[in-house]
């Protein structure tokens, strides 16, 4: 399994980004956490995401493309983490962009777990 993403022992589907982020590298955290979120359906649980952003440094045009696919993989609530520049700003507009209400940046993990673990069904 892609050690970068997996289910940590909350039941959260963490996503740990690399430096620099490519159409590929996306898809493949994208298609891991679709059959990640596909078990949590099947067994009756929330699928909240955890993205951490801390190592992200370039993010392609493509791997933002890429990114949209996140929001086809059935996850009921998304948070990111890290600390870049517009970080926040972007990632409100683009859930806007797809209709998706249940996203939120933060600045570092303990608010971003809270924030999931907040609007567990």
């Amino acid at each position: 399994m892609n050690r970068r993403v997996f289910i940590d022992d909350k039941g959260i589907i963490n996503v740990v980004s690399e430096a620099i982020q490519t159409r590929d590298t996306v898809r493949a955290d994208v298609e891991q956490v679709t059959l990640l979120a596909k078990d949590l359906r099947a067994e009756g649980r929330p699928v909240l995401l955890l993205a951490d952003l801390t190592q992200a440094k370039k993010i392609s045009l493509a791997a933002r493309q890429a990114g949209f696919d996140f929001f086809r993989a059935g996850i009921d609530r998304v948070a990111g983490f890290g600390n870049i520049p517009r970080l926040e700003m972007l990632g409100t507009y683009i859930a806007k962009l797809c209709g998706y209400k249940n996203l939120k940046i933060f600045a570092d993990r303990s608010e971003a777990e809270s924030f999931l673990l907040a609007g567990r069904k």
